[in-house]
């Protein structure tokens, strides 16, 4: 098993893998939360979570270094919105 920096396992390379179809953007309620869409509004609140970890581990999964301020974290999220595919949400 691969790990990353923080140890944390990565798995193996799979070279044949297919991205899976995104769900609908829109809110989606499961039995224990709440997906929304990602939405500017939400910059805030998870630029606060996102800082309370000593390091990057909690960002391992995202493909841009973990914002360090509340206009990084609004760049950021404007970014993803813009983005025409679906598949950006903020768990609740």
């Amino acid at each position: 098993m691969n790990l990353n920096q923080f140890d944390q396992p990565v798995g193996e390379a799979l070279p044949d893998w297919q991205p899976v179809t995104r769900p609908p953007c829109m809110p989606l309620t499961g039995q224990h939360c709440l997906l929304l869409p990602l939405s500017i509004d939400h910059a805030e609140p998870l630029l606060q979570a996102f800082m309370l970890a000593p390091d990057d581990r909690d960002w391992t999964w995202l493909s841009a270094e973990r914002p360090a301020s509340l206009p990084q974290m609004q760049h950021w999220i404007a970014d993803k919105v813009a983005d025409a595919a679906p598949g950006s949400f903020t768990v609740c």
